[in-house]
């Protein structure tokens, strides 16, 4: 849990104020996999428990390890992917 408490202090020293649960937010940090750890804790689930249906989660967490595999769902980044039924298009940010 430590590794939490930096993502949220992260997430406060560039302003982020917790006021409406999944409202508006400046920042936000989630930690999808802490290596093949998981964790069932009231502050924390590893891996993140709705990773799998995000594509804007997939599809970067692919550029960098699309052949990690998820401890709990036995299957590969990429295999998540592409049997992923979210439809949001997911762009590459160009500066």
């Amino acid at each position: 849990l430590y590794c939490l408490k930096i993502v949220l202090d992260i997430e406060k020293s560039f302003g982020r104020k917790r006021t409406i649960k999944y409202g508006p937010r400046t920042l936000d940090i989630d930690i999808i996999y802490y290596g093949k750890v998981t964790l069932k804790h009231p502050d924390l689930i590893l891996p993140h428990p709705e990773m799998s249906k995000r594509k804007f989660v997939l599809v970067p967490l692919c550029e960098i390890s699309a052949s990690f595999v998820h401890p709990e769902l036995k299957k590969s980044n990429q295999e998540l992917l592409e049997l992923c039924s979210d439809d949001l298009e997911v762009k590459r940010y160009q500066q």
